[in-house]
């Protein structure tokens, strides 16, 4: 089914349609016209299903007295979301129809479910700022290339945190790493969005910057996800996949709306890698007062040539 085939259209109001022939889930339509998702459980005594709150979704729970059975709704409350709403409910039938047990069906859902949690609080949705797409691109550009080869995979996966909106963009043992990217044709200048992001307590910490230009003929975030999953599919680690995929929809970003033709391609100019040190230009909380809780400022890296080091330099 496409993204834009409305799957309860066609459906009388209080009624519902079965969505998967395997597993006993129904589309469904109230009687004032909201969309929802219902998956009904045969052996309610043994299973017991988590709260998880939604935005625009209410998740209801209730016996059903004829049936004899549990009835798990999704009830999206603003019809006009209906396509995100689809490709999560296509994206929990998925998983469902392959769970070998109602118990492990529940529980690979509520995994997915809560997956979802961050992305339905964003405003991306079908459409990922140009901004997002490069910061992205740049953040997996360097996990893959620059940490990957010092620490490998599974580690270098663990200590990205820059989907989590942490302070840096990577965290590691002895050392944390901010990434940055701009566009070539704006000249090298970076924002930096607030004071402690170029701040750190780790004993080493490491700026990288990418002068990404916009073309047919370079790569998108879907080429390097996919690079990077095939890496973790020989490593056949099954929760560091997850953990990936957990990441990437922190970050906004999900195969299952962004499809590949809808994404920008970018080339690599130039990479560039600096070591903070005392004297490197930059606001530190210790300079500002601390009544002044956000400061957002740019930087002209054409001007910081002196802390410019290599990446096999960096002590990571």
């Amino acid at each position: 089914m496409m993204i834009n085939e409305n799957p309860w259209k066609d459906i009388s109001y209080d009624s519902q349609r079965r969505a998967d022939i395997n597993k006993d889930i129904y589309w469904v339509k109230e009687p004032k016209g909201d969309y929802g998702i219902c998956i009904e459980i045969k052996d309610e005594n043994d299973i017991e299903i988590n709260d998880i709150e939604l935005k625009d979704i209410e998740v209801l729970k209730g016996l059903h007295t004829l049936k004899g059975t549990l009835q798990w709704f999704l009830m999206l409350r603003n019809i006009e979301e209906w396509q995100i709403f689809k490709v999560l409910c296509e994206d929990l039938i998925s998983v469902a129809s392959i769970a070998k047990s109602e118990k492990n069906m529940v529980a690979t859902m509520e995994i997915r479910l809560r997956r979802w949690q961050n992305l339905l609080k964003q405003k991306r949705y079908l459409n990922l700022p140009l901004e997002v797409q490069m910061g992205l691109f740049s953040e997996l550009e360097c996990l893959k290339n620059t940490i990957t080869p010092k620490i490998g995979l599974n580690a270098a996966l663990q200590n990205w945190v820059g989907p989590e909106s942490d302070k840096q963009d990577f965290l590691l043992d002895a050392s944390a790493i901010e990434v940055k990217s701009y566009r070539t044709s704006k000249g090298e200048k970076i924002l930096i969005s607030s004071k402690e992001q170029l701040t750190s307590e780790k004993e080493n910490l490491y700026l990288v910057t990418y002068a990404l230009t916009k073309s047919n003929n370079g790569k998108s975030i879907f080429t390097i996800i996919t690079d990077i999953k095939k890496e973790l599919e020989k490593d056949g680690n099954e929760y560091l996949k997850d953990l990936f995929e957990f990441k990437l929809l922190d970050y906004g970003y999900s195969s299952l709306i962004h499809k590949p033709e809808q994404l920008e391609s970018f080339i690599i100019d130039r990479i560039k890698y600096y070591e903070m040190n005392q004297k490197f230009p930059r606001l530190t909380s210790s300079q500002i007062p601390a009544e002044i809780i956000s400061v957002k400022y740019q930087i002209d890296m054409s001007l910081c040539s002196e802390w410019e080091i290599t990446g096999e330099s960096m002590s990571i």
